[in-house]
């Protein structure tokens, strides 16, 4: 059954002759047909670089214009393409539906050829270090309260998609785990020169980014957890708030406290298998 407003592959293809849409994102449905292409010919390659789909032609390929459609059916874009042209970048952002997205050749409205894509971000927690065991990991004019009270990760993202983290989470046997009512992202800015905490990080494809804490949770000035010369014992987790990607990253850690009080406090973190 055709839903109202529900357009088929035909009448988009068909509509492209007559004009050119830089972005329609979510502006119509996509029935599903039966008439599934054969084959990839026209297309050299279906990428995604940073936050766009680059879409590279073969030489002398037919299409005189695109469709891209979403995971869920609906007309992502569709782009006219001038004659000769070996390459389209398609702004892809960090608010999209992650799955499979189908890229569609066409010539004076009947389609060629398709070519498809996954688009998904995987990110991982990959390495973690207190400040206080790794001052000179910490960044540039890191105040002796921040070596002491912050945190070191790497994020590691070998997906196919583009992400950004907006939180950094500590819960569990941390001198300081974040409140559940806490506003802000717990990650340093290390892009303003005010300092304060990021709106954002982005987290691109096939890259690797570093970010620091912003929410003291290693903050000595805390009954949650206690430092012994018999070594005090406990796990806690880490949680990376992010746009797309669901479940969040998270990783779990054992932690030793070792000494007389959580400021002289000896302190290793190792990851939980």
């Amino acid at each position: 059954m055709t839903r109202i407003n529900t357009v088929t592959r035909r009448k988009v293809l068909g509509g492209i002759v007559a004009s050119s849409v830089a972005s329609l994102g979510g502006c119509a449905a996509f029935e599903e047909s039966n008439e599934e292409p054969e084959d990839t010919e026209g297309f050299e390659r279906v990428t995604v670089e940073g936050t766009e789909i680059i879409l590279e032609f073969e030489e002398n390929h037919p299409f005189d214009a695109v469709t891209v459609v979403q995971p869920d059916g609906e007309l992502f874009v569709e782009r006219e393409l001038a004659t000769g042209v070996s390459r389209e970048t398609v702004e892809l952002g960090v608010d999209y539906v992650p799955g499979e997205y189908e890229v569609i050749g066409s010539s004076e409205g009947t389609e060629q050829s398709s070519s498809t894509i996954e688009i998904r971000p995987d990110t991982q927690i990959t390495g973690l270090l207190l400040g206080r065991n790794h001052p000179d990991e910490m960044y540039d004019g890191s105040s002796e309260r921040t070596i002491q009270t912050e945190v070191i990760l790497t994020l590691e993202n070998t997906g196919s998609g583009p992400d950004t983290a907006s939180g950094l989470v500590f819960s569990g046997d941390v001198p300081r785990p974040t409140p559940d009512d806490y506003d802000e992202s717990g990650i340093y800015d290390t892009e303003s020169d005010l300092g304060g905490h990021a709106d954002q990080i982005g987290l691109p494809p096939g890259g690797s980014v570093t970010i620091y804490s912003h929410s003291t949770p290693f903050n000595p000035a805390s009954d949650n957890v206690s430092c012994s010369p018999d070594t005090e014992r406990g796990e806690f987790e880490v949680v990376i708030r992010t746009a797309i990607q669901d479940p969040n990253p998270s990783q779990q850690y054992s932690v030793a406290y070792s000494g007389e009080d959580l400021v002289e406090c000896d302190i290793e973190v190792e990851v939980t298998q």
